[in-house]
């Protein structure tokens, strides 16, 4: 079973990933810079963690990341990330393609897929709309993200993210700096994750607790007085 994942980066590591790379020439050494930063490791499949043979991994709206490949399959400069994302597809005789950014790849990159891919699998854990029509099934481990998705006439399944392997060492020492860590997205949309955030954060008083939050964009907004009758 060939599988590939496509991920995506967010705009608020870009930055950083821009620094990591910099110097850094071709596609694979790129993408072990990215690999070994950890970032978005509990989402990555074991296969492309471990750099199985039978795995690929990408992150498809990585310009810089996407093109080095490009460039050594002798593809144009005028290919768009699109093509490129399916000539990778195409190169690597993908049966399973997984897919963390449908919202950029949607139905319509779907039916682009070549015959060898028999199953089309998207991830998907934020609000939207989205057309998922050509992927088998979607997967996600919020009950109320997967409901938005049916409604929208996607097949749905449950799927949990794994825990980053690399933690397994962390988790071994008992001396540690912090207690309580958590880094992760913050928005209007985590209610219940903003209720579990603030209990813990009530341990402070006798507990080390860190919070280092991806905030929303509408974050710096609600943050002024205009945030008082914005979105």
């Amino acid at each position: 079973m060939r599988i590939f994942q496509n991920s995506g980066i967010s705009p608020s590591y870009r930055a950083r990933l821009a620094g990591l790379v910099a110097g850094v020439r071709g596609f694979e050494p790129q993408k072990q810079v990215f690999l070994n930063d950890r970032y978005g490791a509990s989402h990555i499949l074991l296969p492309a963690l471990a750099g199985s043979p039978e795995a690929f991994f990408t992150n498809g709206d990585d310009e810089s990341l996407q093109r080095a490949w490009a460039l050594e399959n002798g593809l144009g400069e005028d290919a768009s990330l699109a093509d490129i994302l399916l000539a990778q597809i195409e190169h690597h005789k993908t049966d399973i393609f997984y897919n963390l950014d449908p919202f950029r790849y949607d139905a319509s990159f779907v039916r682009r897929l070549p015959g060898h891919v028999k199953r089309k699998i998207a991830w998907r854990a934020a609000p939207g709309t989205i057309d998922f029509s050509g992927y088998d099934v979607v997967v996600c481990n919020f009950p109320s993200m997967r409901k938005l998705w049916e409604e929208q006439g996607a097949r749905t399944a449950h799927f949990f993210p794994a825990h980053d392997p690399e933690l397994d060492t962390v988790a071994a020492n008992r001396n540690r700096d912090i207690d309580v860590l958590f880094f992760g997205g913050y928005s209007r949309h985590h209610q219940r994750r903003r209720q579990i955030l603030e209990a813990v954060a009530r341990l402070s008083s006798r507990r080390n607790v860190v919070f280092h939050l991806d905030l929303s964009r509408y974050t710096p907004l609600a943050e002024t007085p205009l945030g008082w009758f914005g979105p």
